[in-house]
């Protein structure tokens, strides 16, 4: 897998709530929006989006959206 710049062959999962968030994230809805939508609190919005972010290994929530969209997760 070839993603950032960077060679990662390791299989990445999202739970379907995390790829779910991340992927209201990137398109550009705030996190309060995405908690309102998705009847959670903002925290938990917050909590699901670092967990993702981590797991693509992207230096932020921004990014994450982009890396994740690029390997196939959102």
């Amino acid at each position: 897998c070839f993603v950032a710049g960077m060679i990662r062959c390791v299989a990445i999962k999202l739970s379907p709530r995390e790829a779910e968030c991340l992927r209201w994230f990137a398109e550009g809805v705030s996190m309060p929006d995405i908690a309102v939508m998705l009847n959670l609190s903002e925290r938990t919005v917050r909590s699901y989006i670092d967990v993702a972010t981590r797991k693509v290994g992207a230096a932020n929530n921004r990014q994450a959206g982009t890396i994740a969209a690029r390997m196939g997760l959102i």
